[in-house]
Parts: structure tokens; C-alpha cells; sequence
């Protein structure tokens, strides 16, 4: 799917950046060149699941670099000088079902769901029929994240005789 430079859509689904990424030098996968890009400030893809992708890969380092719960990663994504942060974190904490200020983890169902409600919520309430699952999944299957797992969650083995972990 593609809604390239569709001038009657908003910015994020007419570049097909959903995520309303800013233009850098990250080589995205299915980026069109700067050199070829109607967009001033913003990254244009030729596909939509490359910008959805792009913004996953984003979110997931962002995560990673302690930007780990809604609320942190919402300030770093979308700063109140631009937006109106505050209700951002809220409707993105509420769709990805946890609080504002609980730790969250690279993983599948926590990756997508975070970019799908970013993405309305960038795009506008209206759009959200046009950010599909399947565009969704489609970027996921492509993304090549690597799911990071909770260590404190994990169980350690303590030794039965001294009760120094193994």
C-alpha cells in the first residue's frame, strides 16, 4: 500500500511515515532519497509498511537506550514543545494497556501496539481505519527486531546447599 504524496491525507500517511519521522541519514529500508523527496522536514517511504517499519526499529532502540516506559518514550518521541504531550502518553498508554509509568519491553505484541496507536494518534482519529494490522504485521515481519526479555523477571537458580545464585 502506498498513499505517496496524497495531498488530501495528513502528512504522516501521505509520506507514508506514519510515525512522522524527521529526516536523518538512517539508511531506512524503502526510503526515497532526500535528494528525491517532496517532504522538507519529514521521511518519505515508497511503501507504507517501510515507514511503519522504520518506526518500529525507532521505538524498539529508543526502548532499549532507557526510554522504557509510555511516558518517557513519549516525551522523547513527541516533546511538549510540539505537542500536547500529556495526552499523548495517556491515549498511547491506555491502547497499549499499561500505565503511563510501567516499564515496557521489546517484544511483538508490545512493539505494535505502540506503533499502531502512535500512529493515530499522529495522523488523526479519523485515519485509523487506514493504519491496518495487516500493514502492521507486514512491517513487523520485516523489522528483524530482536525481542528483549525483562532479566529481573527471570528466575535464577540458587544453589540448594549455599543459596549463592548459580
Amino acid at each position: 500500500m502506498s498513499n505517496l504524496n496524497n495531498q488530501s491525507l495528513p502528512r504522516g500517511l501521505r509520506n507514508n511515515n506514519v510515525g512522522n519521522l524527521i529526516k536523518t541519514n538512517i539508511p531506512w529500508k524503502g526510503k526515497i532519497p532526500h535528494s528525491d523527496s517532496q517532504d522538507e522536514r519529514f521521511e518519505q517511504f515508497y511503501e507504507f509498511h517501510f515507514g511503519v517499519r522504520a518506526m518500529m526499529k525507532d521505538i524498539s532502540n529508543d526502548i532499549k537506550k532507557g526510554a522504557n516506559t509510555v511516558e518517557k518514550l513519549i516525551h522523547q518521541y513527541a516533546p511538549p514543545f510540539e505537542n500536547n504531550t500529556t495526552a499523548y502518553v495517556n491515549y498511547v498508554a491506555d491502547k497499549v494497556g499499561v500505565k503511563p509509568k510501567e516499564t515496557i519491553q521489546v517484544n511483538e505484541q508490545t512493539i505494535k501496539s505502540l506503533s499502531k496507536s502512535i500512529a493515530i494518534y499522529e495522523n488523526g482519529f479519523q485515519y485509523a481505519d487506514m493504519i491496518s494490522d495487516s500493514e502492521i504485521n507486514k512491517a513487523w515481519d520485516i523489522a528483524g527486531i530482536s525481542e528483549v526479555k525483562n532479566v529481573s523477571s527471570i528466575k535464577k537458580k540458587i544453589c540448594p546447599t549455599c543459596g549463592h545464585p548459580l
